[in-house]
Parts: structure tokens; C-alpha cells; sequence
């Protein structure tokens, strides 16, 4: 459920790396791994699935364009898998 008062908090380290949107998704998919991350046999470390509208309704304040180049940037960069 998605609430406004819920503040999103995001590594400032990352954030000089990455740059301001991508460290906050990247930190969401960090939040998630951590809390239902699961193994899937035949491959390395932990996966969530997620379609680009449940990302959306996690970030309803950014345009699915702004989701895709995010997604693409951190793919592109080695960062995720996807």
C-alpha cells in the first residue's frame, strides 16, 4: 500500500555513483532482496520478480518512461540483472 508520509531513504554514497533516481530504485530493489528475496536454482544471489506496473505503483511519481531508463541505466552498468 502505498502511502505519502512514508519517507524513502537512499545511500548517498550510491547516490554520487548512480545518481539521484537510480540509488533510490536501486535502494527499493535492496529493500526488497532483503526482505523476500529468493534463490532460483541455476542462479548466482537472490531475485524478486516485479513487471514494470508494479514498479510503477511502488514509484506512482515517476512516468514509466523515467522506470524504464532507470532500469536500463543500472542494467547497462552491470548493477542488475533483469
Amino acid at each position: 500500500m502505498y502511502s505519502p508520509s512514508i519517507h524513502c531513504f537512499f545511500n548517498i554514497k550510491i547516490e554520487g555513483i548512480v545518481g539521484y533516481k537510480n540509488s533510490i530504485f536501486l535502494n527499493k530493489i535492496i529493500y526488497w532482496l532483503s526482505k523476500c528475496g529468493r534463490s532460483i536454482d541455476g542462479l548466482e544471489g537472490k531475485w524478486i520478480y516485479n513487471t514494470l506496473n508494479d514498479w510503477h505503483e511502488q514509484f506512482p511519481y515517476w512516468s514509466m518512461s523515467t522506470l524504464r531508463r532507470t532500469i536500463k541505466y543500472l542494467e547497462k552498468s552491470g548493477i542488475l540483472l533483469s
